[in-house]
């Protein structure tokens, strides 16, 4: 009888159901996307990252040898300072690359290395790397690391990493130029036939941090015209993470990370909670983004050796493949396939997906995308881009690009883009951690909790 009982047994019992409804009201309310906060609100990383002091020191901007460093407007009141090939042809132009850089900021060794990617490729008689091409690296300053840097127009970012997420600058002041638009800003440039009337392919690229960029600008970025006769290409080295369309995970080890004790998970940067588009284009629904991502020209480069844990460790990216930025990318191509229903093998790919449904009634189970895969290529730009895989990426139509290594029992569809690697089919080539056991979801924490709560209110 509830008056028998004594009044601190009452107020302990009282107590614990007050913490478990609080718990429940916490884990249920991730399970509603909230699309109205400002776009500086809306990347989880930011919310977790620690204060750093990544990046060049404060001075004078280098400038490489070939190149310029100019500043392209995005709005009337605000523009990005770009390295850019000195004195270009525009009339001549047949290509364009947008090199992001990395986590480091330092886009003129970026520039450097896509443009001396591009020479010996040209010098090699690479089938569509030509000498009439135009490279620019964007550079995203710091206000904390690069004050004097940068002029009062251009734009630079409070955090070091939130760019890569298409987040807001905070210079100029009152600006709310993300990332995203400053990629737009050079689309656009270089889509305007008055200026460059023969162009023909521009192509994004990224490695690491500029990676992450890349891979969401793939994702959510308007794109060309559909009567546009240009090209557009993304290129995506070795990211931390990729933003995922559903609230599926490819890792099953609990004791790497789990969806029950890693609320952020889907939140954006990591999935489309929170997402509230972009600048260019309306937002849409994750399907209707994902209908139209399958389509792009998309080529995910990952070198194989990338497993040094100095990257993005939060839960939100471990729940993507596990602790190295190699197995999340290879998760993340089994991933791709299975949302899209494609009959890609995946055969020895890690990461498992139990019970996820297929969007293959939106993408007709295809998916225009390739996977390279550069045996000897640690988490390193030059050697990915140098080596014979990545060159491949860049510059050969997507039949064409190089496969590189794939995991033993994996079948080959064609010889003609199988390159040979040391470890090719190979057990040491297969050594990326599979996961097993089922999936969490968000809803299925909310029961758990709701359960607890359940059986509190029964004792008092």
């Amino acid at each position: 009888m509830i008056s028998s009982r004594s009044s601190s047994t009452m107020s302990a019992m009282s107590m614990v159901l007050f913490v478990l409804l609080t718990l429940a009201a916490s884990a249920c309310a991730q399970m509603a996307p909230v699309r109205s906060r400002p776009v500086r609100a809306r990347d989880a990383f930011s919310d977790q990252d620690p204060l750093n002091k990544e990046g060049e020191d404060h001075g004078k901007p280098t400038v490489p040898s070939g190149a310029s460093l100019v500043s392209l407007p995005i709005t009337s009141d605000a523009s990005v300072a770009t390295y850019w090939t000195a004195n270009p042809n525009n009339a001549t132009a047949t290509n364009a690359y947008i090199m992001m850089h990395g986590k480091l900021r330092d886009g003129a060794n970026y520039w450097s290395v896509l443009d001396t990617v591009l020479e010996q490729a040209v010098k090699a008689k690479h089938a569509g790397a030509v000498s009439t091409s135009i490279v620019t690296a964007p550079q995203f300053y710091s206000t904390r690391l690069n004050s004097g840097q940068y002029t009062n127009s251009q734009i630079a970012f409070a955090d070091t990493n939130v760019w890569q997420a298409g987040e807001a600058a905070n210079r100029p002041i009152g600006t709310n130029v993300t990332s995203f638009d400053a990629l737009d800003a050079l689309l656009a440039e270089f889509s305007d036939t008055a200026k460059y009337p023969n162009m023909k392919q521009i192509t994004f690229v990224g490695h690491g941090g500029g990676a992450q960029l890349i891979s969401r600008y793939a994702v959510v970025g308007a794109g060309l015209p559909s009567g546009s006769k240009i090209q557009l290409r993304y290129v995506v080295g070795d990211p931390s993470s990729n933003p995922y369309f559903t609230l599926d995970r490819p890792l099953q080890d609990t004791s790497v990370a789990d969806k029950a004790t890693c609320p952020l998970y889907n939140r954006w940067r990591y999935g489309f909670d929170r997402f509230n588009g972009t600048r260019a284009a309306p937002l849409m629904t994750p399907q209707q983004y994902f209908a139209r991502f399958v389509t792009r020209d998309v080529r995910w480069v990952v070198g194989y050796q990338d497993t040094t844990n100095d990257g993005d460790d939060t839960c939100m990216a471990k729940l993507q493949g596990g602790e190295a930025r190699r197995d999340r990318n290879l998760a993340w191509w089994r991933y791709l396939n299975t949302l899209a229903g494609t009959n890609q093998d995946l055969t020895g790919f890690p990461g498992a997906l139990p019970g996820m449904t297929s969007w293959a009634n939106v993408t007709n189970s295809t998916l225009a995308h390739r996977l390279t895969v550069v045996y000897d290529a640690d988490h390193n730009a030059q050697e990915v881009y140098t080596s014979i895989e990545g060159t491949s990426a860049l510059f050969d139509d997507s039949s064409n690009v190089q496969l590189g290594w794939r995991p033993q029992g994996w079948r080959n569809v064609t010889t003609a883009t199988q390159t040979k690697s040391p470890a090719a089919g190979s057990a040491g080539a297969n050594s990326s951690p599979a996961a097993t056991i089922g999936s969490y979801r968000a809803v299925a924490a909310c029961m758990v909790l709701a359960a607890f709560v359940s059986i509190a209110v029964s004792l008092l």
